[in-house]
């Protein structure tokens, strides 16, 4: 793959907007029949079903397949970038602590902006402010809106979601980096695939878990439900994959 001069992959570029084309087809897919925000049926619930059921729809529904991508990216760069700025000349836990706060602000900006943006449509629309809940807008300042269930549909922020997801993963890798890299010795450490392949058996356990076990699961208005969709232990896998896949390159 090509490569710029400061050593980016230009082909990383392109999968970035196969996985972005891939989540906007399954959102606008569903957009079609069902208000993603309300829950109001867009369409006849016959014409619905069987038109999610046809072969032919399936790709599109598979959108979610992209949000893995994404996570399979960032477990890639982010890795890279936490084992190479900064990490021989500053004391390791200074270093760590540093990267954690530099991911922090150039994500929370974003958020602040979306959510000061949300508050200012409820303000002026009627429509909007209706399904709007101010008093769960807070999980979000703070990036753990996936662990408070009541405010993962909150009208027109709902999606930032993955970026809470990214973020506590973000906040994992130093310990990860440390478990799987020798920094001193400029290598990976004995055992760091069987390592990451353990942890994305166990995050894949947890998935399974939460489908087969829990029988209320099967009651969930959502499906992927939110414990399953937005936890992050569940949702690590294909980041750990990414990690994988720059040490294989290393």
């Amino acid at each position: 793959a090509a490569a710029s001069d400061k050593g980016r992959l230009a082909a990383l570029d392109g999968v970035r907007c196969f996985a972005l084309l891939w989540v906007f087809a399954l959102h606008s897919f569903r957009s079609e029949f069902v208000n993603v925000y309300t829950g109001e049926q867009l369409a006849d619930p016959k014409l619905r079903k069987g038109v999610l059921l046809q072969w032919r729809s399936q790709p599109a529904l598979q959108g979610n397949t992209g949000v893995d991508a994404f996570l399979v990216l960032s477990g890639m760069l982010i890795s890279s970038a936490y084992l190479q700025k900064d990490v021989q000349r500053l004391p390791r836990p200074l270093h760590a602590a540093l990267f954690c706060l530099r991911r922090f602000f150039r994500i929370w900006p974003m958020v602040v902006a979306a959510v000061v943006t949300a508050f200012l449509m409820a303000a002026g629309s009627p429509d909007f402010a209706l399904h709007w809940r101010s008093d769960l807008a807070w999980p979000y300042l703070i990036l753990m809106q996936n662990f408070f269930r009541n405010s993962l549909g909150i009208t027109g922020i709902g999606h930032l979601w993955s970026v809470s997801v990214e973020m506590q993963m973000y906040l994992l890798t130093p310990l990860l980096c440390e478990l799987i890299f020798n920094v001193s010795a400029g290598r990976r450490r004995r055992g760091a695939f069987a390592l990451l392949g353990g942890l994305s058996q166990l995050s894949l356990g947890l998935r399974a878990w939460w489908v087969f076990g829990p029988p209320q699961m099967m009651d969930e208005p959502w499906w992927p439900p939110p414990p399953l969709y937005t936890n992050v232990f569940a949702r690590i896998s294909p980041y750990l994959s990414g990690m994988a896949l720059h040490l294989a390159l290393q």
